[in-house]
């Protein structure tokens, strides 16, 4: 029930935030200038880092025990974050970005007592402590800077920085650290309630604060987990989860060096910079990277007890086989463009139907209603509400009435924080009750898939496609999959909520129905609160 908390308060802190900072984001200095390396044209905010952070750290400080580890975590996260902010205001200087970097480095180590004592290839039995310490300090802030520097497309820090938490929250996971594992989920729950901003076209940047931070935290995760939760696996297994954008910092800094300049001076030779330039845009590009990430975390798993020059190997050839991939693309770049571009016959039946509007209004009809109708059944039907479910719904109830009379509280934040909270709610009502038999839960949820497969593929509408949706496909078909998961039947709970959570965002962002979506919403979070205040479980 814990993982409940942390990922609802996470999310909730996460999604609420990102608008109103994004108000305040001119006042604050927190705007993002077009520019020569810049790809977008007009400023914008960027806020969403200290969302995440906020998200992030609030969650765990209020359902985490303040061991060692946690308070670590939280006082270098916390280090971290404040000299992003000032990055983002003032424009640091890149040695005091280190200096932040180190501090925090040092504060973790020091609280959390954790550091790299595991040889890579059996050089030593324990690696020694004026080794050790070094190490674990280029680590944390050679992370943190890969995962800054990748920051140059929407969506793409946020994607690979939630890609690699759920493998190492995973991987956490499977040997029963529930405690990393939970860290793993507030950084997870952070990150997907502020990339809906942020995919392209993005609406919010996450600044060096939200970068700096999501390296600091996969970094942090990457050492509890070899050194802490199992070490069992290869020291090495972290560096193939994180690595496409540790390769990537590598070979530009290489280019940099060798080309006689500065390694920290900004330039257009990372791997995205290059993607675009070989004729892909920024959705193609992203989903380039985020395949050859999934690649990465998936043998990960595979190669995990495996010896180290296995996985080093490995890594190697990876990134000899990408580097010749895209310089061989680069030749037949015009040729394989123009193979792409070739209308398909599916593409004209397509467009049939799409002119006939029949298919988008059964969609639109199955998602609407039938996502409206499940809140209201589940609600009334469910045997008994959990009181603190119920004074959840108090809370989001009297914030969506507000929302409703009040210009100064951002009325969509609050309508897809209730959404979503409540798709989890019903989701763990229905499970947890065995309010519906197997059948009918498989039906329903098979059709309202069916009923966004049609939305989305004959809407003629601006809700389009991105990097984020393809991204929670391929989770959705990954994680019932997986050892542990599978047999805990919590894939399908997973599966579940993910579904609704679409639904739900897709009614929001179209605009179609919101009104009846809102209306269920509301008498659905009043009966929730009524049930589980005044009658509860």
């Amino acid at each position: 029930m814990i993982a409940f908390y942390v990922s609802i308060l996470s999310l909730a802190l996460t999604t609420v935030a990102v608008p109103y900072l994004a108000r305040w984001s001119g006042a604050l200095g927190l705007l993002d200038q077009p520019g020569e390396r810049k790809i977008h044209q007009d400023p914008i905010p960027r806020v969403g880092g200290i969302a995440i952070a906020a998200g992030t750290l609030v969650s765990l400080a209020v359902w985490l025990p303040f061991t060692d580890l946690v308070s670590g975590y939280l006082i270098g996260a916390l280090i971290i974050m404040l000299f992003g902010v000032a990055d983002d205001i003032s424009n640091l200087d890149y040695r005091l970005k280190f200096f932040g970097q180190i501090i925090a480095a040092l504060v973790f180590i020091y609280v959390s007592g954790i550091w790299l004592t595991r040889p890579i290839f059996e050089i030593y039995s324990v690696v020694p402590v004026w080794f050790g310490l070094p190490l674990t300090i280029f680590w944390i802030i050679g992370v943190t800077n890969a995962i800054n520097l990748c920051d140059g497309m929407d969506g793409l820090a946020g994607g690979s920085s939630l890609l690699a938490s759920v493998a190492l929250g995973y991987l956490a996971f499977s040997c029963d650290d529930k405690l990393t594992a939970l860290l793993a989920l507030a950084i997870i729950a952070a990150v997907a309630g502020f990339l809906r901003y942020n995919t392209f076209p993005a609406r919010v940047f996450m600044g060096d604060t939200g970068s700096q931070f999501l390296g600091f935290s996969v970094a942090v995760l990457s050492l509890i987990l070899i050194e802490s939760s199992n070490r069992a696996i290869s020291p090495l297994v972290p560096l193939l989860i994180l690595g496409l954008p540790v390769s990537d910092t590598l070979f530009v800094i290489y280019k940099r060096v060798h080309a006689g300049g500065s390694p920290f001076r900004p330039d257009r030779r990372h791997l995205h910079h290059r993607l675009l330039d070989l004729g892909l845009n920024q959705y193609e590009a992203v989903l380039v990277i985020y395949t050859l990430q999934i690649i990465l975390v998936l043998s990960a798993w595979f190669l995990r007890y495996s010896l180290d020059i296995v996985l080093l190997g490995f890594l190697l050839m990876f990134n000899a086989v990408l580097y010749w991939g895209v310089s061989y693309w680069a030749v037949h770049e015009t040729h394989a463009r123009s193979a792409l571009m070739k209308a398909s016959l599916m593409d004209q039946v397509v467009s049939h139907f799409k002119a006939t509007n029949l298919f988008k209004r059964t969609g639109q009809g199955t998602v609407l209603y039938g996502l409206t109708l499940m809140f209201l059944f589940v609600t009334l039907k469910v045997p008994g509400v959990p009181p603190d479910i119920g004074w959840l719904g108090l809370m989001l109830g009297i914030s969506l009435l507000l929302g409703l009379f009040m210009r100064s509280i951002p009325l969509l934040a609050v309508e897809r924080l209730s959404a979503f909270v409540l798709s989890i709610s019903a989701v763990y009502l229905v499970n947890e009750t065995g309010l519906l038999g197997n059948g009918v839960v498989y039906t329903y949820f098979g059709m309202l898939a069916f009923g966004i497969s049609l939305w989305l593929r004959f809407g003629s509408s601006s809700f389009q496609v991105n990097s984020l949706d393809v991204l929670i496909i391929l989770i959705v078909i990954a994680v019932p999959n997986m050892p542990f998961i599978k047999d805990t039947g919590l894939g399908a709970v997973f599966v579940q909520t993910l579904v609704l959570f679409y639904a739900c965002e897709l009614v929001l962002s179209q605009n179609v129905g919101e009104r009846i979506l809102r209306a269920g919403l509301l008498i659905s979070l009043i009966v929730l609160a009524f049930r589980g205040i005044v009658f509860p479980l």
